[in-house]
């Protein structure tokens, strides 16, 4: 009987060893150096490797996250890890077929650029999912970075990683990930677990790897593509969580939110801003701490020469040819007489048009042309008049009509005179304009949708001037308001914004400056 009990005890621990060794393969475990560790996190990033051009202080870009990364590690006392919590290689769920081939050159780029720049983990977010799993397997062949994946029911659907343990002495920081499946399209959703129970199973399996939510030197970070409200409510459910590093509502905590016993960070969308959570490894009881680094133009220069430059410059070549393809294997959809050219605006509205020539609203389009975004639809739409729409153009080779190459070398030759749109004073600006409005007579231009024209902001009947509309001075200006603002985002331009609101004030500046003289 006693060898029968002890025979019971054996096969017991045993199987108890198993299930902690079981739980020790499902976590990767990282030995940490230094007096303290930087825990950087992005997310959001949309697919985007570079500011666009259009912003007065551009944020964001490849070349400034290196010099950021760098500087970090220069502090060898240090250890700096950088994980990604979602919506990362693509700006949506879904990939219309007609950009497919762009957004995939981009997402590839993207994430090898990330896993060069040191990215350690991600933590998929429904964004991620738009090329479908075939394509995440085939991407995950070529990088070193992982996914980092807690409730994944079905394990073999993704190569992935459970969890990972950071450990410094006495220190160990229990890293999961958290896809929550209500964001996520049906046909992934379903492999994912529930994320109330995802944090219980968490919790369960932690604990067995040593985890002990009282212990001061032990932290629980949990990466979550959840959204903020589902974050906050995982937060008041289990206090055991230390740090939750969110995504997919893009919120800007300028401070943490502190939930319960839990602190909530999220930063801005593409890589304008970088997340740091620091924790001193050197003391007795480790102190977190943490700030939001903005990525501005100078961490571009922290390295010299800066090799992240010269991948731009040929990711841009590349990208443009790819563009060129898919718009080019696109069918115009034109429907009824196109927007009347400029030059028939001024005819009549002389001074208007005088002061329209002297903003940078008339020669928009330049700015893409010298950053390589002219057939960029995510950009075109606002530095032109009628993309997508019956009286204008579909395709961005049919910004002008009749295409001609030679129009587009002279234009070139023209924006080089400057370095950038912003820089032309009024003078300046009417100057650069009668050169490119000159290209339309030189180069016959039957159509030219290029730049902010007088139809982007004011309406106008079929027949005028013989049935001229005029709203009421209120309603006119709600409706060119609701124009502006549908390009003058909070991300291309925050300085019109409080947090998500109008800044009233701004926009009436911004209102009376780019307002014609009345009629």
């Amino acid at each position: 009987m006693k060898f029968f009990w002890g025979l019971v005890v054996l096969v017991f621990i045993l199987s108890c060893s198993a299930i902690i060794q079981a739980d020790k393969e499902s976590a990767e475990n990282i030995k940490l150096n230094g007096k303290a560790l930087h825990l950087i996190f992005s997310h959001n990033i949309n697919g985007e490797t570079h500011p666009c051009g259009c912003r007065n202080f551009p944020l964001g870009g490849l070349p400034q996250v290196a010099g950021f990364l760098a500087e970090l590690n220069k502090d060898t006392s240090s250890s700096v890890f950088y994980v990604d919590s979602g919506d990362t290689l693509f700006p949506s769920n879904i990939i219309p077929q007609s950009t497919r081939a762009t957004q995939i050159f981009i997402a590839q780029k993207l994430a090898h650029a990330l896993d060069d720049l040191g990215l350690k983990f991600l933590t998929p977010g429904d964004q991620d999912f738009a090329a479908g799993v075939d394509f995440l397997k085939d991407l995950l062949k070529t990088v070193k970075f992982k996914l980092l994946i807690s409730n994944l029911q079905n394990e073999t659907l993704l190569p992935h990683q459970k969890y990972a343990l950071l450990t410094h002495q006495n220190f160990t920081l229990f890293l999961a990930g958290l896809v929550d499946p209500q964001i996520l399209r049906p046909e992934y959703a379903r492999y994912f677990t529930q994320s109330n129970l995802a944090v219980q199973n968490i919790l369960t399996d932690v604990k067995k790897m040593g985890f002990n939510a009282s212990n001061p030197t032990h932290r629980l970070v949990i990466l979550s593509h959840s959204g903020m409200d589902a974050d906050k409510v995982l937060a008041n459910l289990y206090p055991e969580i230390h740090w939750i590093i969110g995504a997919h509502t893009q919120d800007f905590t300028q401070n943490p939110i502190e939930e319960n016993k839990t602190q909530i960070v999220q930063v801005l969308s593409r890589n304008h801003q970088m997340g740091k959570i620091s924790f001193s490894l050197d003391t007795i009881v480790p102190k977190d701490h943490f700030e939001i680094v903005e990525m501005r133009e100078d961490w571009g220069k922290k390295i010299n020469p800066n090799p992240w430059f010269s991948f731009l410059d040929a990711h841009k070549e590349q990208l443009q040819k790819i563009q060129l393809k898919e718009q080019l294997g696109l069918e115009a959809s034109h429907h009824g007489a196109p927007y009347p050219k400029v030059s028939s605006c001024l005819q009549c509205h002389k001074a208007q048009s005088d002061f329209w020539q002297r903003t940078n609203h008339s020669v928009a389009f330049a700015t893409l042309t010298k950053n390589k975004e002219e057939h960029n639809t995510k950009c075109i739409g606002c530095h032109s008049l009628g993309l997508n729409e019956a009286r204008g153009f579909s395709k961005t080779t049919d910004v002008i009509s009749p295409h001609s190459t030679n129009y587009w070398s002279d234009y070139n030759q023209i924006s080089n005179e400057f370095s950038s749109v912003r820089s032309l004073n009024p003078d300046q600006n009417k100057v650069v304009f009668q050169k490119f409005e000159n290209l339309n007579k030189k180069h016959q231009i039957k159509n030219n949708f290029t730049s902010v024209q007088c139809l982007n902001c004011h309406d106008l009947s079929v027949n005028h001037p013989e049935n001229s509309l005029r709203a009421q001075k209120t309603v006119r200006r709600q409706l060119i308001q609701d124009k502006c603002l549908s390009c003058h985002t909070p991300d291309q331009s925050p300085e019109w914004y409080n947090k998500d609101q109008v800044n009233i004030e701004h926009f009436a500046k911004m209102y009376k400056k780019i307002s014609c003289p009345r009629l």
